[in-house]
């Protein structure tokens, strides 16, 4: 038979041990006649190409098509491609992903993730139904964070972040090198806050308990859910209180007194603030004064022996 004549094949052609090639540097060109497909290995492969960077896909039941390699839920974050091992049907990827953070190909086309599907996933190991074999190409496109992850910004490298043995309604903190558990306790102005969740989840600031401070001598009084306990003589100034501050001041002993301060005027309770302030107001011994700040400025004490 010549090499320049069309051979024709009416009832299928069988091909045993061997190849089919080209004796020249060809293509070989395989062209279904009208709406036909090409089927190869029980895969129906499209008619027609798909656009620039386009992917095929796989509807599980054999049929092909060129898609838009897309993010799903989430927006693609990277792609690495794992080194295959001939007759393996594991490879390693770079990092532990979740089996929905993730979009894997074979040799361009996706596969359906899962224990009876066509891979699995746990931890950094990816394992396919079937083993590879040398050649084949596999993709792994993150589509959202990884279980092993690093920030980059104000939280200045906050990395691969596993906290173990963490009671409840306690925070995680920076200490110079890694993210531990912490519990709240008094800052710098006395508050001492505790974080809990509400009903629905929502996060909300509970002030469990006044910050306690036995005290004698001359105390600048701070800011924030603050009692003082004057044990013996002492004196209070309101030189460092704030706006909105309030402050309970109990007289164990006597010879206890609040004074305003340099800049700030202090009244007692039912005064006119536009008269004469006090220079210093004398607590009776075994009873409670409370001191307000109504403004940067002047502050109001209230109680029943002042």
């Amino acid at each position: 038979m010549a090499n320049d004549k069309d051979f024709k094949v009416k009832n299928g052609l069988v091909v045993g041990a061997g190849d089919i090639s080209s004796t020249t540097d060809t293509d070989i060109t395989v062209t279904p006649s009208g709406t036909g497909q090409l089927v190869l290995d029980g895969l129906n492969w499209p008619t027609t190409d798909g656009s620039a960077n386009q992917v095929l896909k796989t509807d599980g039941s054999g049929q092909l098509s060129f898609v838009t390699q897309s993010g799903g839920s989430g927006s693609i974050q990277s792609e690495e491609f794992p080194t295959v091992t001939n007759g393996s049907a594991n490879v390693t990827m770079s990092q532990s992903y979740a089996l929905t953070h993730i979009e894997v190909y074979l040799n361009g086309v996706k596969l359906r993730g899962g224990a009876s599907n066509d891979y699995d996933v746990s931890g950094t190991t990816l394992t396919f139904s079937e083993n590879l074999q040398s050649g084949d190409v596999v993709c792994v496109v993150s589509l959202e964070s990884a279980s092993t992850f690093t920030i980059s910004g104000t939280f200045a490298n906050l990395t691969d972040t596993s906290v173990s043995s963490q009671a409840t309604n306690t925070l995680i903190k920076y200490n110079g090198s890694a993210y531990v558990p912490t519990s709240l306790s008094e800052d710098s102005s006395g508050n001492v806050t505790s974080l809990v969740a509400g009903d629905s989840g929502n996060v909300s600031v509970d002030i469990r308990k006044a910050n306690v401070r036995t005290t004698t001598g001359t105390v600048n009084l701070v800011g924030g859910a603050s009692l003082y306990n004057a044990g013996a003589a002492a004196t209070y100034s309101c030189a460092d209180l704030n706006k909105g501050d309030i402050v309970t001041v109990y007289a164990a002993a006597a010879s206890v007194a609040v004074v305003p301060g340099a800049s700030t005027s202090l009244f007692k309770d039912g005064n006119d603030i536009t008269g004469t302030s006090e220079t210093s107001v004398a607590i009776g011994q075994h009873t409670i004064a409370t001191i307000t700040m109504i403004s940067d400025t002047v502050a109001i004490i209230t109680g029943s022996a002042i």
